[in-house]
């Protein structure tokens, strides 16, 4: 996939060069402990990983970044051309969160996900106590569609994951009343 443009804004392929940077944010706690799974990520497992990623056609990994700086890691993945539809994730870099980057970035990926490979549903789970992700999904159109129980085993604990999505034809009724 090549790079994608957005009011300055701009998504990427990763790199290698990218690997370490990817790295600390995926270690880091206040990244991890919002997503539904964690395994720490050593340097030689994403070496082999990133090698690996390039053989494979239903997953991408870009770069959420603007002329001066990388600003986050978009993840699409579980990629099902057939039935036109992917799993879609981000996490934006410690120092800009809350700066409203989320939304440029979900343009972004609505952009590559409906316009670019013609999915008609793009779909994540997010933890329940994850309340700010749940809030910038909904506000980017985003709908839920079920709970998946106690899905998630963290600190003693079982917790719910939500599944949302929005379709192609929301997506694209949402932009025109904008």
């Amino acid at each position: 996939m090549s790079q994608v443009n957005l009011n300055g804004y701009s998504l990427r392929p990763i790199e290698e060069k990218d690997l370490e940077w990817i790295r600390k944010l995926r270690n880091d706690e206040s990244t991890w402990s919002q997503l539904g799974t964690f395994k720490f990520i050593y340097e030689v497992t994403q070496k082999n990983w990133f090698k690996d990623l390039k053989k494979r056609d239903d997953s991408e990994y870009l770069v959420f970044c603007n002329s001066k700086s990388n600003l986050g890691l978009v993840r699409l993945t579980e990629i099902d051309r057939g039935n036109r539809s992917m799993c879609v994730g981000g996490d934006i870099i410690l120092e800009k969160r809350g700066k409203g980057l989320s939304k440029i970035m979900y343009r972004l990926i609505f952009k590559v996900g409906f316009d670019l490979l013609g999915m008609n549903r793009l779909w994540l789970n997010v933890l329940e106590t994850n309340k700010k992700a749940i809030y910038i999904y909904k506000k980017n159109g985003f709908r839920g569609e079920g709970i998946l129980r106690e899905a998630i085993y963290r600190n003693g604990k079982f917790y719910n994951y939500f599944l949302m999505s929005i379709l192609a034809k929301e997506y694209y009724q949402d932009n025109q009343n904008k």
